[in-house]
């Protein structure tokens, strides 16, 4: 970048001081070349100036990209948990339904709800609900299959994407859920359960396939601490 910089400086330089040297004196050619060489220094300090000032332009260019980036990445993550909130989870939940819709694969969705000693986990403390959902989000995502889509409302209320995924194997992923809050337990002497309901995607928009999922998540709260239920 510098060289071409220099150049296009050079050049038009060169050119003048050719045109003008053919007009002058031998006898002033000491003085002409003289003048060439600061023509030539000059040109190499104006190009290194014009080259850092780009080089400093671009650089805080990416910079502001970067500070952008991770201030979108911020304002879509659940700040308790840093899984996905309601509006980006619903966001990447649309495209993956697209997606499945286009290329006939399956997917489906899982919602659950936690609570302890039969009540629901957010009545126990905001310090304790936090910790505790903060910590769970943490072991389910390295749990869940990096193409699953984890997310976390405000309430505690979570929602999982598994892309490429029917019923069946949805209801694998929910049990594996299960085990791993059951063995939270064990590591932390608490005594959650969750609530979870199951829906495959069969085409409806995503409001309907959300709505449908909460409402077996609500039937298995009524059927008692620790169930499942899916269509």
């Amino acid at each position: 970048p510098l060289l071409d910089h220099l150049l296009g400086l050079l050049i038009p330089i060169v050119a003048a001081f050719i045109i003008i040297g053919q007009r002058i004196p031998n006898f002033h050619m000491g003085r002409y070349l003289l003048m060439a060489t600061f023509a030539a220094i000059f040109a190499f300090v104006l190009a290194w100036v014009q080259l850092r000032q780009k080089m400093s332009a671009i650089e805080t260019l990416h910079l502001a990209s970067a500070q952008r980036r991770q201030l979108d990445e911020l304002t879509q993550r659940d700040p308790v948990t840093e899984l996905y909130n309601d509006l980006a989870f619903k966001s990447r939940l649309s495209i993956e339904l697209a997606r499945a819709l286009r290329y006939n694969r399956p997917i489906s969705l899982i919602a659950f709800d936690l609570y302890e000693n039969n009540h629901p986990l957010r009545a126990s403390g905001r310090n304790h609900f936090e910790l505790t959902i903060a910590s769970l989000a943490a072991i389910l995502n390295k749990k869940m299959r990096t193409t699953d889509i984890l997310g976390c409302n405000g309430e505690g209320r979570f929602l999982v994407a598994l892309p490429d995924t029917d019923l069946k194997h949805a209801q694998i992923a929910a049990n594996r859920i299960q085990v791993t809050i059951q063995n939270y337990n064990t590591e932390n002497s608490t005594g959650l359960t969750l609530c979870c309901g199951i829906s495959e995607y069969h085409g409806e928009t995503i409001e309907a396939l959300v709505l449908v999922t909460e409402a077996r998540m609500r039937e298995a709260l009524r059927l008692g601490s620790d169930q499942i239920v899916a269509e």
